[in-house]
């Protein structure tokens, strides 16, 4: 455990003091401010069914189609190129201690970031005195700003890891962010479109239907943001998260 904590110590000052964590730093908080800016700037026009923090939350998976790749490319990815990573598990880590810190870094980061998005609405609070009125489309919703921000934190834990699995599959960082990014298409896309596939019209893979129910992130977000926590995302995204993290530490292992 004390090997585990040390390594993400390391792990987080790399991160921190790494260019590319800069550039999605700027780019992230650039883009969701941005969003936001454009959200209240629509909602002071034309009043709209939802409040502008709920449709904040609507569009979290378009940064994160390029802040995930660049958070966690170069985590296993740079090792391997760079000749450290044998280094590094000759002593005491060994591939699953190794992945582990290489995920906590990058998830602590994510989350960081994210977290930095909440001064938008603090900022909108306090500012905006409308902001702090009551009622379905108020500015304000602690309800809808709770529940989108621990969506976030879950959905990442699949995201960082996917993030992971494909930094260790390459010594490329370039590879292992245009892997990452088509996994999170996948991942996040995939379930929009199941919506327009009928399964009871395709005999034989009706089956597919429940499973893919899991895909739907949109629908899960929109729950949590209504302040409806389901149990089954955190199961689903904390599952699999684990899955790709243990499929990267046998890669990791295999290519020592």
């Amino acid at each position: 455990m004390s090997t585990l904590r040390t390594m993400i110590s390391m792990e987080l000052r790399q991160l921190f003091f790494a260019t590319s964590t800069y550039w999605a730093g700027v780019f992230f908080l650039g883009f969701m401010g941005a969003i936001y800016f454009g959200i209240l700037e629509e909602y002071s026009r034309i009043e709209q069914e939802s409040n502008p923090i709920s449709q904040f939350f609507q569009l979290f998976w378009v940064p994160v189609f390029f802040v995930v790749p660049l958070i966690t490319m170069r985590s296993i990815a740079d090792e391997r190129k760079q000749g450290t990573l044998v280094a590094t598990l000759t002593t005491h880590a060994n591939a699953w201690t190794l992945v582990l810190a290489k995920f906590f870094g990058a998830y602590c980061l994510y989350c960081f970031l994210w977290g930095l998005t909440a001064g938008f609405h603090l900022i909108v609070y306090h500012s905006i005195p409308e902001a702090k009125l009551l009622g379905k489309s108020s500015l304000f919703d602690i309800g809808a700003l709770i529940g989108g921000y621990l969506f976030v934190v879950i959905s990442g834990f699949l995201f960082i890891a996917i993030g992971i699995f494909t930094s260790s599959l390459t010594r490329s960082q370039l590879v292992a962010g245009m892997l990452c990014f088509t996994l999170l298409f996948i991942t996040l896309v995939g379930g929009k479109l199941t919506e327009q596939i009928n399964f009871y019209e395709l005999t034989g893979i009706t089956w597919l239907e429940k499973p893919l129910i899991f895909l739907k992130t949109h629908q899960y977000l929109e729950m949590f943001s209504m302040g409806l926590w389901d149990s089954r995302p955190f199961i689903f995204y904390i599952t699999n998260g684990f899955l790709f993290l243990g499929i990267a530490s046998l890669v990791v292992d295999s290519k020592k």
